[in-house]
Formats: C-alpha cells, structure tokens, sequence
C-alpha cells in the first residue's frame, strides 16, 4: 500500500490539473479569443462605415444645405413664378432637414454603438484613449447646430463647419486605420488615463457661457500670526 500511495496521489493530483485546465482555463482562453475576434472584426465594420455610409451621409448634407442656402439668397425676379419657388424651397428645405437627421442619426445610433463596443475591450490603452477622443469630438461637432442654424449661417461660417466636420471625420478615421493593423485589442499602459479624459471633457462642455467659475479660496499662509 505504501509503494502504490504516491502513484495515487500523483494521479489524483493530474486528475485535479486536468479538471482545473478543462474547466477553468480553456473556457476564459476561448472567451478571451472569440473577443479578441470580435473586436478585430468591430474595428474592421467601424473602418467600413466611416469611408462609405458616413461619407456618404455627410455629402449629401453638405449638399442639400447648401442648396437651400444658394436658393434663399438667390435674387429671384418678377419672371419667376412666386408660389413655385416657395414650393420649391420648402421642397429642398425638407431634404435638408431629413439629411441633416439622417447624418446625426447614423453617428449617434451606428457609429457610436460599434465605436464604444471597441473602447470597451480595452478602455485604457493608448489607441483606444485616442478613438474615444476623436468619436467624441466629432459627435459634439454634429450637435453645435440643429437642423435650420444652417439657413442663418454666415459663408464664412458654414464653410468653416464642414470644414471642421470633415478633418474629424478624417482624423477618427485615421485613428481607425491605426486600430485595424493590430491583430488583437491593445494593451493599457496607463492606468485611469481615459477615465481623466472623460472627466476634462465632461468639464469643457458642461459649464455654462458666460457664468464665471467661482473663485477659489486664497491658499493659507504656512506662518501663523
């Protein structure tokens, strides 16, 4: 019995590693995998939508705006017949506003959706830090005007807007591009850094216009008096 003891033990021992691999460890490396796949496969559908569906989108609200804006400015004369104008703008003025929501609608429901599926496997890693600045900047770019501000614009204005919409979108995009090189989520190297991201956004754009920040309190001297 002495002599057969070890063997026993040595066998309960490799049955326990064995249960322990099969039921422990192969179920979190196939988890870990099938998100590793996942989230190649969100980078690539981000990437997608970016330079097809989103392009797209804005174009045609670049488009149908400034045809609204080219015919209100338009000095129509005594030639042309008034009630078929004014059909007419109502007519293009429509399919801005259904373009503009259509944009703002896609960025806020498709884009963001995928985007933040990405920043979830690895919200702490530099490249993710960089793709939720960049989604970010752009989908408060869209909100600076609603659906007719457009009509009030001044040129210079309008086309600084556009102008600013399609850097961001370029530059989330390129921001993309770096993603879909990696073969599996990065790494985070600094802790907290996106969650101090949010924070200084979340202040930027939340205090008020024109309401001062309160002072602070004069730092107390060290001497006593």
């Amino acid at each position: 019995m002495k002599v057969l003891l070890p063997y026993l033990i040595g066998a309960a021992s490799a049955f326990v590693v064995q249960f322990l691999i099969q039921f422990y460890v192969v179920p979190r490396v196939e988890t870990r995998k099938q998100l590793e796949e996942r989230w190649v496969k969100d980078v690539l559908d981000l990437g997608e939508l970016l330079t097809t569906s989103l392009e797209q989108l804005a174009k045609e609200a670049w488009e149908a705006q400034q045809s609204v804006r080219v015919m209100k400015n338009f000095a129509f004369g005594p030639e042309y017949d008034k009630a078929k104008v004014e059909r007419e703008l109502r007519e293009r003025e429509l399919a801005a506003r259904q373009a503009t929501w259509a944009l703002r609608d896609f960025v806020n429901s498709r884009v963001s959706w995928v985007a933040d599926r990405i920043i979830a496997l690895s919200r702490n890693a530099d490249p993710t830090v960089d793709l939720f600045r960049d989604s970010y900047q752009y989908r408060l770019k869209l909100l600076k005007y609603g659906p007719h501000d457009y009509e009030d614009l001044a040129e210079g204005e309008f086309d600084a807007f556009w102008d600013s919409e399609r850097e961001l979108r370029f530059e989330l995009t390129r921001t993309v591009k770096k993603l879909s090189y990696l073969p599996r989520p990065p790494r985070a190297f600094w802790r907290r850094k996106l969650r101090s991201l949010r924070r200084k956004i979340a202040r930027r754009h939340t205090v008020k216009p024109g309401i001062p920040a309160p002072a602070q309190a004069p730092a107390k001297s060290g001497r006593s008096s």
